[in-house]
């Protein structure tokens, strides 16, 4: 027993030594709250296998999930934190409630890291040894901005589809109507990553579509990303 636990705590100082010496710039915000582990998360990650889904981490302790399968409504927006005092380390999202969530709905998800470095984020949904791992490859700064914007985007579709909104009539006038009618539950979900508020146009004139509004942002850059042009 004693040599097991042994061997578990020398495994777990080498994976947080290894984290450790390829930790990202401390420049990031709240990045002297975070420990080398929790750092190499921050940023997006873009999915490799079936409905392991896209995600954004922020330093703030905050994160956006897409695109991961059907009911992902209820945990697209929330609150994360890393428990490493056991192998695998335990990945916790905490979605924040908003009207997609069921009374049902787990109020913390684990998920098992299996592999985390600069490049590749890796877990399992389960703890047991042969479910399936979800790979994610590293994503980019435009990847960052497009997961925010899908989230929009299902969050327009969701009120549109709501009958107390207007089904299939009314869509939202602005994106501050979305969290006005807890369709998103934070405000913080409306922000790109530099703080600034989507673009917004219900015309839809860019994406062709009257049911799908257009959405953008600038970067500092002056670079535009959108909804729009994916869909052509």
């Amino acid at each position: 027993m004693i040599l097991k636990a042994t061997l578990c705590a020398t495994a777990l100082l080498a994976v947080l030594l290894a984290v450790a010496s390829n930790a990202p710039a401390d420049d990031l915000p709240n990045a002297d709250k975070l420990n080398a582990l929790e750092k190499k998360l921050v940023g997006a990650w873009i999915g490799e296998s079936p409905c392991a889904g896209n995600l954004v981490f922020q330093a703030d302790g905050t994160y956006h999930y897409c695109d991961f399968g059907p009911g992902g409504g209820a945990f697209e927006v929330g609150t994360w934190k890393v428990e490493w005092t056991a192998l695998p380390p335990t990945l916790l999202l905490e979605p924040l409630p908003n009207e997609a969530t069921e009374a049902d709905d787990p109020k913390e998800v684990p998920f098992y890291l299996m592999k985390l470095h600069d490049k590749q984020l890796d877990f399992r949904w389960s703890e047991h040894a042969d479910s399936i791992v979800h790979k994610h490859r590293r994503g980019t700064e435009t990847d960052n901005v497009a997961v925010r914007i899908a989230i929009l985007d299902h969050a327009v579709q969701r009120y549109l589809g709501n009958e107390k909104h207007g089904a299939s009539v009314n869509l939202p006038p602005n994106l501050k109507s979305l969290v006005d009618t807890k369709v998103l539950s934070s405000a913080k979900s409306l922000l790109d990553p530099w703080g600034k508020e989507f673009e917004y146009d219900v015309a839809g004139k860019k994406t062709g579509n009257r049911e799908v509004p257009d959405i953008w942002t600038v970067t500092p850059d002056k670079k535009i990303i959108d909804n729009w042009s994916n869909r052509k």
